[in-house]
């Protein structure tokens, strides 16, 4: 009993410190016992002899020479010495006295110098986490996360075929999809350099895949393992299909190097290392030494498991007495990591995670997992100023007097900055004025996507007299990308030939910067004011004169291209290509109405996505900034992870999936995400709540009335916000049926 009570105690206290969900998704790794990592039975208890952890030495690695006297430290601990004699758990092939403390390991002949001191986790110079990266360095034994010491070491040999999981990809592996520099273009990774490391994800998701038809139907996934799948193909795709700029791509090669590594050691773990300790399979009869990175710890249990089927482990004991009472063979100078890691700080990284150097390795690796997750994510499009109009005179770089290309569009309608300061009532207005079309209605024509029925329905039958929320949404009027309805509703194909084209060749700059800053939104008036500059011309023609029209424009391109970024990065050549198949179009041609209809499907989706990420910011009754990431996940699962993959090749899924049934976890995610919502919900969104089970067995009648009913809650609390029609999911396909 007082061992479980302190067990709990401890669970408490990492749920104070680090980030619920994900804690929480780790504890379940353990405390269900999906893999055995905690389950003892009564006398593997009696046996435990775990030796308190020692406090911490107090000075640092800068210290560590001054603290290390091995001609006066050799007679104590050799003392026992007796190479005739067979090593137990408790002796060591090697040790070293660090400070006041004894480092011994039975099976490996280098001892690692640990991290001491005050941990600070960087990012450094090669994109990785230098002695605190688990995949580099070994870290100290965690219960919560044991397979850490089962991912493998990095091999001396290149040729190895985990190699690649370690490489570092050179400037010639980038491959530019925009002008501009290294530092400033988007691009993606060379293909060949991807491939290396996909053949082994490949490998490791057939071995996944074969684990989980292994288990019995009643056992679920290992919840850490599953995650790790999950996550890791999320960020393969990223990888493959986003260009990002040099900079984000060598931190996404290393965050997917570092989730395969881990994935692969808690495979090994779960299948092979856990059963050998747990004598559900045979031990070696006389274990060699694996290489894996393995793990310091001062509990003796943990080194009489790993040590038992080859795990490298380094025990930790104080330095008492006059001689060291266990058999150690030869003494060595600590391997310190400054002379094989990377430890100069990357300067464009805030600090990841301060705390002990007896901070438990579990805390720290979810720290690095979440940052990872978190330095890509999306700012907020619809925070942040509106880009106000550059003042009338020639010091823009943008501006020209030159008789060059002239904007196509008269100096009608106000500056976009004074609409941002106005009410969201009047805010709606703008938002809904201009080319004559109820937004509340369906986009109708042989290039728009399909509307979903429940979705088509409750948009209409939004009750515009509701008062606007309290809170609202800064420049809820504003779209993070253009409205599908702006390309319907020009009368003329060859206009909406121009403003595709355009689009086209701003996109990859356009997402590119969403990623980076906050504010990325405009209105319909500065879309259309974007879409209106030729960008196939120089760029000191792009906008020319003074009037009202010009300097609209050359403020929404102070927003896309910031003084002293490469005005060049914007697509430029003779052919475009279309963002979302892929297609390569020759300039001034329309591309059919399939392609135009699988853009604006596109278009729909990011919006919808960008518009529910910022809904929940202000809608939520208990929303915590620290947890922003995490609510963003759950978000997530709504949208299959080849929704925003180009070019597409599935998009009827999700909340558009051609089958209602196939709806129904969807409909559930997002009844769920919206019950913590502020406002009256109806009864049904508790359907998991109180119906458990399979989602087949709920009846199509339930499943329908689920729809309606959020598609109705959604369309009303967004205009209750954003005082606008909503983006909503649509079909690309029509579907034979919708049951």
């Amino acid at each position: 009993m007082l061992k479980t009570s302190k067990f709990f105690i401890s669970l408490t206290i990492h749920i104070l410190a680090v980030n619920f969900r994900l804690l929480c998704v780790w504890l379940t790794f353990s405390v269900r016992n999906k893999i055995g990592f905690k389950k003892q039975n009564r006398l593997q208890a009696t046996l435990v002899r775990a030796s308190p952890s020692p406090p911490p030495p107090t000075w640092t690695p800068s210290e560590f020479d001054s603290h290390l006297n091995m001609s006066t430290s050799s007679s104590f601990l050799l003392a026992k010495r007796n190479p005739n004699a067979a090593l137990t758990p408790y002796d060591g092939k090697v040790g070293a006295v660090i400070g006041n403390y004894v480092y011994t390991t039975p099976n490996e002949t280098f001892i690692p110098l640990p991290v001491l001191g005050e941990r600070e986790v960087h990012v450094r110079k090669d994109y990785r986490y230098g002695p605190d990266d688990h995949t580099l360095w070994p870290q100290p034994y965690s219960s919560l996360a044991p397979h850490l010491a089962a991912i493998p070491r990095k091999p001396s040999d290149p040729n190895h075929p985990l190699a690649p999981l370690w490489l570092d990809p050179q400037p010639s592996d980038f491959l530019p999809t925009s002008q501009g520099t290294i530092s400033t273009g988007l691009g993606r990774i060379d293909p060949d350099f991807l491939a290396k490391i996909e053949a082994l994800a490949g490998l490791l998701t057939q071995r996944f895949n074969a684990y989980v038809q292994s288990l019995s139907k009643d056992k679920q996934p290992n919840l850490v393992v599953s995650s790790l799948h999950r996550i890791a193909g999320y960020v393969r795709q990223r990888l493959a299909s986003l260009p990002t700029t040099w900079h984000q791509i060598r931190f996404t090669v290393t965050e997917v190097q570092r989730l395969l590594l881990e994935l692969h050691g808690c495979l090994d773990y779960i299948e092979i290392y856990k059963p050998q300790i747990d004598g559900t399979r045979p031990s070696p009869s006389t274990p060699s030494t694996l290489p894996t990175i393995g793990a310091f710890t001062s509990n003796v249990r943990v080194v009489e498991e790993f040590s038992a089927i080859g795990i490298p482990v380094w025990l930790i004991r104080a330095k008492e007495g006059q001689a060291f009472g266990s058999n150690v063979l030869a003494e060595v100078k600590p391997t310190n990591y400054k002379d094989t890691l990377v430890l100069d700080k990357h300067p464009g990284f805030p600090t990841v995670f301060k705390g002990s150097c007896s901070s438990d390795s579990f805390e720290v690796v979810t720290h690095v997992l979440q940052f990872s997750r978190h330095w890509l994510k999306a700012p907020s499009p619809f925070s942040g100023p509106d880009p106000a109009p550059a003042p009338s005179s020639s010091t823009s770089p943008l501006a020209s007097t030159s008789s060059g290309q002239v904007s196509s569009r008269g100096p009608d309608g106000r500056p976009p900055a004074k609409k941002a300061k106005v009410s969201h009532n009047m805010a709606m207005a703008s938002a809904n004025a201009g080319a004559g079309r109820d937004k509340f209605q369906s986009l109708r024509g042989p290039f728009a996507p399909f509307s979903i029925p429940a979705w088509a329905e409750q948009l209409r039958n939004v009750d515009r007299t509701v008062p606007s929320a309290v809170e609202g949404v800064e420049n809820g009027g504003f779209y993070a990308y253009p409205d599908p309805g702006l390309f319907i509703s020009v009368q003329k194909d060859d206009r909406r030939q121009q403003m595709i084209e355009r689009f086209c060749r701003l996109f990859d700059v356009w997402s590119s910067r969403s990623r980076e800053v906050d504010g990325m939104a405009l209105s319909n008036q500065q879309w259309r004011d974007l879409l209106c500059i030729d960008f196939r011309l120089a760029p000191e023609k792009w906008v020319v004169g003074n009037n009202k029209s010009a300097n609209r424009q050359r403020a929404v391109l102070e927003k896309l291209i910031p003084k002293g970024c490469s005005a060049r990065a914007i697509g430029e050549g003779e052919g475009y290509k279309l963002t979302v198949t892929g297609e390569t179009f020759a300039s001034g041609s329309l591309p059919p109405h399939d392609a135009v209809r699988k853009l604006l499907f596109f278009l729909y989706m990011l919006n919808f996505q960008a518009e529910l990420i910022a809904l929940d910011r202000v809608a939520r009754l208990d929303f915590d900034e620290g947890r922003a990431l995490e609510q963003e996940g759950e978000i997530s699962l709504l949208f299959p992870y080849d929704t925003f993959i180009v070019p597409i090749s599935n998009p009827n899924a999700g909340l558009a999936v051609h089958s209602l049934r196939d709806r129904i976890p969807y409909l559930r995610t997002f009844a769920r995400i919206m019950s913590g919502w502020k406002g009256d919900k109806p009864q049904v969104f508790y359907l998991g709540k109180h119906q458990s089970g399979a989602d087949s067995s709920i009846p199509l009648e339930l499943a329908a009335l689920l729809e309606n009913e959020v598609a109705k809650f959604y369309c009303q609390q967004f205009f209750n916000y954003f005082r606008r029609a909503a983006q909503i999911p649509h079909f690309l396909s029509p579907p034979a049926s919708t049951s």
